[in-house]
């Protein structure tokens, strides 16, 4: 039965493992992405499934910021721009192995951009395609299919969302900190 005290007693819960996961942050990792973005002309960020929700909070809170930013996805493939070689791009994927997030990496290393990945798997494809890996426990599984095929065969994803809820916190305190730029 639902009730008040279980869902405060189940939100309490969230929050205890989300500071958790939180506090294992490299933070010295977090500061060399966050040189990174105030250094470039132009930022790339990618995702799917949650983490695309992510990478677009990420992505308007730099925009807020007076950063040149760009979300690679689906849905929005005919309004960015192409990418170049000193651009940046942080590929947000809990596995690493997000089939569309692959592909946008893997092109990025080619065209020799810069390459950020946020993940819970370091030694992932993408973890092992970035220049710097911000790894962000919560997702335990990982898998070959893309976030599309996943949808089309009816596969869930596992409970909860630590790694998306833990990435929003971080992305959101890192793009808080970083200057304003003023074009």
């Amino acid at each position: 039965m639902l009730s008040e005290e279980v869902l405060k007693e189940r939100v309490e819960d969230a929050l205890s493992r989300i500071r958790e996961n939180v506090g294992k942050v490299d933070y010295a990792v977090l500061v060399k992405i966050g040189e990174e973005i105030a250094k470039a002309d132009r930022v790339f960020i990618t995702g799917r499934g949650r983490s695309e929700f992510v990478g677009k909070i990420f992505a308007i809170r730099l925009l807020n910021r007076g950063y040149r930013v760009y979300f690679v996805g689906l849905d929005v493939i005919d309004l960015i721009p192409p990418l170049e070689k000193d651009d940046l791009v942080i590929a947000i994927s809990g596995s690493g192995e997000t089939r569309e997030v692959v592909s946008v990496v893997s092109t990025a290393k080619e065209i020799g951009c810069g390459i950020i990945a946020v993940t819970s798997h370091p030694n992932s494809s993408v973890g092992k395609m970035a220049d710097i890996v911000l790894e962000i426990e919560g997702r335990e599984e990982k898998t070959e299919k893309s976030f599309l095929e996943r949808t089309v065969y009816g596969e869930l994803e596992p409970p909860g969302g630590l790694f998306e809820l833990s990435a929003v916190i971080v992305l959101e305190s890192l793009a808080s900190s970083l200057e304003v730029r003023r074009h």
